[in-house]
C-alpha cells in the first residue's frame, strides 16, 4: 500500500558480484529455489538465470509480473496483467510437464481475464483444457462460433448445462441478426 502510494520504495535486488564471487551454477541454483520457496520471485530469476536455468528463471519472472500487478500504478494495471498473462503463455508453451501447462495456461488466462481481454482468456482456457470456461467466455463477448466449435470439438468434456445455453443463444442471436435484415 505504501509502496503503490509513493511513501516507500521496497527493493528486492540481489547483490549479484558480492554473491558471485567463487559461486558455482549448483550454488546459483540452490539459492534461486530457495528464492522461490520464499515467493522472492526477482531474486529467483535472477540467480536461476546465473545457474543457467533459463526455464525454471522464466517461471519466477512470470510470478513476479503477476506480483507486481497489485502494486503497479492503475493505469498501468492492465499493461502489467497482460505482460504477466503473456509470461505465463510462454512458460506454459515451454514445459514438458502436463500439469505445469494447465497450471501456467490457466494463470495466464486468469490475469487475461481481469484486465479484461476474454477472448485472449479464453483462448488460454482452451490452452489449459478448461473447454468450458472457454466457451462460456466466448459465448459471452458474442463469439457464437468459436464457442460452438469447442462445444462441438469437445463435447464430452464440456458441461451439459453449459453447452445447452450456448446453442440457445447462439441460435436465438442468429434468428434476431435474420430477423433484423
Amino acid at each position: 500500500m505504501w509502496q503503490r502510494r509513493g511513501e516507500i520504495e521496497i527493493t528486492d535486488k540481489l547483490d549479484l558480484e558480492k554473491f558471485a564471487t567463487a559461486s558455482e551454477a549448483d550454488v546459483w541454483a540452490r539459492r534461486g529455489r530457495e528464492f522461490l520457496a520464499e515467493r522472492r520471485w526477482l531474486l529467483a530469476s535472477q540467480a536461476l538465470r546465473m545457474a543457467h536455468l533459463f526455464y525454471e528463471a522464466d517461471v519466477a519472472r512470470a510470478f513476479h509480473l503477476q506480483a507486481q500487478v497489485d502494486v503497479v500504478h492503475t493505469r498501468m494495471r492492465a499493461q502489467a496483467l497482460r505482460e504477466a498473462g503473456q509470461a505465463f503463455e510462454d512458460v506454459a508453451d515451454k514445459s514438458d510437464a502436463y500439469d505445469k501447462r494447465i497450471q501456467y495456461f490457466s494463470a495466464g488466462a486468469r490475469c487475461f481475464l481481469e484486465i479484461p481481454d476474454v477472448p485472449k482468456a479464453a483462448s488460454s482456457y482452451v490452452k489449459a483444457e478448461y473447454f468450458t470456461e472457454a466457451a462460456i467466455l466466448y459465448r459471452r463477448v458474442a463469439m457464437f462460433k468459436e464457442a460452438i466449435s469447442i462445444v462441438r470439438q469437445y463435447a464430452d468434456r464440456v458441461e451439459v448445462p453449459a453447452s445447452r445455453r450456448i446453442f440457445y443463444v447462439s441460435k436465438l442471436f442468429h434468428f434476431r441478426q435474420l430477423h433484423i435484415e
